[in-house]
């Protein structure tokens, strides 16, 4: 799990794990995998910064609607992500996992910053 990847890092990322476990109400968690169902909540940017690579940064099959610096990732992982992208070969994707993930994200995500979606869906037709 991220927090315990590196030793020397460890010590600084314990608080902030702790607090937004508490905040997610699962203090007893204790690895980032115990809080990857709330990598997808539009209000979990500290998960994102404690956790980046179980919350999906670095995976070019991860919902890339909150994986982005604003939302948490660290620049590195964004770096790690491009690297990736860039040595994909091209050809169309599968619309699995992370599309699908968008997609059931959306809502939260327009609905987080006063939008109504169906009202946006509705005026691109």
């Amino acid at each position: 799990d991220d927090i315990k990847d590196d030793p020397e890092w460890a010590d600084m990322f314990r608080p902030i794990f702790r607090n937004v476990a508490a905040t997610l109400g699962s203090p007893e968690a204790d690895k980032c995998s115990d809080l990857i169902e709330h990598c997808d909540g539009p209000q979990n940017k500290g998960l994102r910064f404690a956790c980046p690579r179980t919350c999906g940064c670095t995976s070019l099959s991860s919902n890339r609607l909150f994986r982005t610096t604003a939302n948490g990732c660290w620049p590195g992982c964004m770096q790690e992500l491009t690297e990736a992208s860039n040595a994909r070969p091209c050809s169309d994707m599968e619309l699995g996992g992370g599309w699908a993930a968008f997609w059931k994200s959306w809502e939260n995500m327009m609905s987080l910053y006063g939008a109504d979606p169906l009202t946006i869906a509705d005026t691109t037709e």
